[in-house]
């Protein structure tokens, strides 16, 4: 955490605010933020009563910005000294774009070098926004993009992170659906790897309450809500028609080569099951 806020602290941009929203921690996370505050005038520090979950907290920290731009930090990630300036430089550029982010490294738990990462690599800076959104939905690719630097109005005009699993991936989907998600050509956001990671700490089943406190149940059957989103969105953006026909026959193409896990659920989800 104290790496963490060092790192975004540390941005020859200078002109942010770094919002801590301390979700009801239980170690010296307090103790790391209000330290962090009590030195520098650009923190905000807020703590939750209780565990809000990961969904409504995350979202909390966007309520309270009031920034053009926009970016979720991870506790345990790091951001380069550039990472600020180049995205903005680029957004400024490139004025059609919904955000940025940078050339991305996995790290360890102890910040050494484990591997680049190049997934999504420029996969989302295409001029069809169907192609876009094809490949932000595709599971090839980490998520790792959505902690990239977004517009404030994009993200106003999405969901933000739904309380279920799988959510982040739509959030890239609708971002991108937006405008091109920009990538600068430097390593500036470093991916810390661990064995605490949520996706390798906890089962799937056990995700849902992760996601959401208030919702423990939803990370069950959680893939008919995440195909059911994946549709929705393409009406919640400003697309042609045609545009909106091909985006569904994808999805319907991607949900059809798994119909026997859409199956499952659906019998789940009856009395019978």
């Amino acid at each position: 955490m104290a790496q963490a806020i060092d790192a975004a602290l540390a941005q020859t941009y200078v002109d942010f605010e770094l919002i801590i929203c301390d979700n009801a921690s239980t170690d010296r996370t307090e103790e790391i933020c209000r330290a962090a505050a009590d030195r520098d005038k650009r923190v905000r520090y807020i703590r939750n009563e209780r565990n809000l979950g990961a969904a409504p907290n995350f979202n909390l920290a966007f309520e309270l910005s009031r920034g053009t731009y926009f970016k979720w930090i991870a506790h345990d990630d790091l951001i380069g000294p550039r990472y600020v300036e180049g995205c903005v430089a680029l957004l400024e550029a490139r004025p059609e774009a919904a955000a940025c982010h940078s050339l991305i490294e996995i790290i360890d738990e102890n910040g050494h070098f484990v591997s680049t990462y190049d997934y999504e690599d420029a996969v989302f800076d295409h001029p069809d926004p169907v192609r876009r959104y094809v490949n932000a939905v595709s599971e090839r690719h980490f998520c790792f993009s959505v902690f990239c630097l977004t517009r404030r109005a994009v993200l106003e005009r999405s969901n933000l992170i739904g309380s279920y699993i799988g959510s982040d991936r739509n959030l890239i989907a609708q971002i991108v659906l937006q405008g091109p998600l920009l990538q600068m050509p430097e390593v500036q956001f470093f991916s810390r790897d661990h064995g605490d990671r949520s996706v390798r700490a906890l089962e799937l089943r056990e995700r849902g309450q992760w996601f959401d406190s208030a919702r423990p149940d939803a990370g069950r059957r959680y893939f008919i809500k995440l195909v059911t989103e994946h549709a929705r969105i393409l009406f919640m953006q400003d697309l042609t028609v045609s545009q909106r026909l091909r985006g569904l026959g994808w999805m319907a193409g991607w949900a059809g080569k798994r119909v026997p896990r859409l199956v499952r659920e659906i019998v789940a989800r009856s009395p019978a099951g």
